[in-house]
């Protein structure tokens, strides 16, 4: 193995994606290495990991700031690296986060640097959520709130709640709503009071769409449109990251995935059905995790316009997708929607061949 680089060499690593000189391009991949060695002890012999950083790493400001650079890197990548991967990259980096807030810190930074691990355990509980682990998220999800509240950071404990409110929300996994509804409700109104108008623009968004979908679903279509209108107009004001702290939003698609959504569950499929299409349009290939909700709720409109073959057609589609991505939460979703839409014809033969083809 080679030996681990000592960081920072040469006056640190330079965060900055526009940096293209050589002796940028150098320190960006003497830092991933530096990364690798992090992850492979984290993951190999992690009780050795605080040890190791201790040899390793004055932690400075440029460690903070390239800390924080790394971990919108690996939020880049959640919709393009397997979920598996990301997971074990994400968890070595947020292990090593912590070990360095249990040691000494210059006052300055420590507050900072519990704001970079409060981003990081958010990814690390939207990877579990990903692959299924409902129980690892919360987990992750908990620690992240902690850490962004002791970092006074609003903003990414506000996703916190957001994020643990979809792990036990019946939406989110193609289900009729149940009694843990008012659960998840009390998660998304606790994350809208968090979120300031100074925070991201796509958080607020986010928090107002998902919403929108528990308050359809609970009957209440007033409510829910008002909430839609609302993530419209944070957009449109646009302040803050014009991202989700690192994860791409695409306003002119995701908005009508979720407003599509949310005709459905209020009743409407005609209408769901359309604008699902049109978002779907608007979704790229390589939005994997957004083309295959999109598919599913589209099969569940068709199955309410009795349209059975299209509604079996889109979610085979939308199986395929989570496969072969490995999208264990976009399984869920499709299982939940197959037995509350497609019940009904469970004796025909196009849901009996799709039935084989998902339990194999």
């Amino acid at each position: 193995m080679d030996q681990p680089p000592r960081w920072p060499p040469n006056g640190g690593f330079a965060p900055n994606d526009g940096d293209r000189s050589l002796d940028g391009e150098v320190r960006r991949r003497e830092f991933v290495r530096y990364l690798a060695f992090m992850g492979g002890m984290a993951a190999l012999d992690p009780e050795r990991l605080a040890a190791t950083l201790r040899g390793l790493v004055h932690v400075d400001r440029t460690l903070v700031d390239q800390l924080h650079w790394w971990t919108r890197e690996l939020a880049a990548q959640w919709d393009e690296v397997p979920p598996s991967v990301l997971r074990t990259s994400v968890g070595a980096h947020l292990t090593a986060i912590l070990e360095l807030l249990a040691g000494p810190l210059p006052p300055n930074l420590r507050r900072d640097l519990l704001a970079v691990g409060a981003h990081t355990a958010n990814l690390a509980g939207l990877v579990a959520r990903m692959i299924g682990d409902d129980d690892e998220s919360r987990v992750r999800l908990t620690l992240a709130g902690q850490l962004a509240a002791s970092a006074e950071d609003a903003g990414v404990h506000a996703l916190s709640l957001v994020w643990i409110s979809d792990t036990v929300s019946a939406v989110q996994r193609g289900l009729a709503p149940d009694a843990e509804q008012r659960h998840a409700l009390g998660f998304l109104e606790r994350a809208e009071d968090l979120a300031a108008p100074s925070t991201p623009s796509a958080l607020r968004a986010h928090i107002a769409l998902r919403l929108a979908e528990e308050h359809a679903a609970a009957g209440d279509g007033a409510e829910a449109r008002c909430y839609l209108d609302r993530a419209d107009s944070a957009i449109t004001v646009g302040l803050g990251d014009p991202d989700l702290y690192g994860l791409g939003w695409p306003t002119d698609s995701l908005h009508r995935a979720f407003r599509g959504n949310v005709e459905l569950l209020a009743g409407d499929a005609r209408a769901a059905v359309a604008v699902l299409a049109d978002a779907l349009d608007r979704t790229g290939d390589d939005a994997t995790s957004n083309r295959a909700a999109l598919l599913t709720d589209m099969a569940a409109g068709r199955a309410r316009l009795c349209d059975l073959d299209e509604a079996v057609n889109l979610l085979g589609s939308a199986w395929a997708i989570a496969e072969r991505s490995g999208l264990e939460d976009r399984r869920q979703r499709i299982l939940g929607v197959r037995h509350r839409d497609l019940d009904q014809w469970s004796g025909e033969l196009a849901v009996r061949q799709l039935d084989e083809r998902i339990a194999g």
